[in-house]
């Protein structure tokens, strides 16, 4: 840990928005969207924090679509009077370039999820 916050808060993820104002610019009249910090005094890229406990619509809503998703069923699914039902179905949001989020439901009988993993790898291939 490098600070108050484990090592993997510090990784952000960040977007370049642009438009271009006529079609025939050529690049010349671009324009990037710049979003002020939390204390007002800098000017920086939109970006954000992929953290445990993210439902998945906040990461594709922070991150974009993911390349790819698999999932697959834990051996939770079979415990016999599995109540809670949790983590039964693991989904895995591939980013080519970027890593992997690791997504688990939240229960057997509702479709909410949550992130339980974020593994960093610029090698990933976005696809398994």
């Amino acid at each position: 840990m490098t600070g108050p916050f484990p090592d993997w808060i510090y990784r952000q993820s960040a977007i370049l928005p642009f438009r271009r104002k006529s079609s025939r610019s050529r690049g010349r009249d671009l324009e990037v969207l710049l979003v002020s910090t939390r204390d007002g005094k800098r000017w920086t890229f939109p970006k954000g924090i992929v953290e445990p406990g993210m439902s998945a619509g906040e990461v594709t809503a922070r991150c974009g679509h993911p390349t790819s998703i698999t999932s697959h069923i834990t051996g939770k699914q079979f415990i016999p009077f599995n109540f809670k039902g949790g983590d039964t179905v693991r989904s895995y949001y591939l980013y080519k370039g970027q890593g992997v989020v690791v997504v688990a439901n939240d229960s057997a009988w509702t479709s909410g999820t949550h992130v339980i993993e974020v593994q960093f790898d610029e090698n990933e291939p976005g696809f398994r």
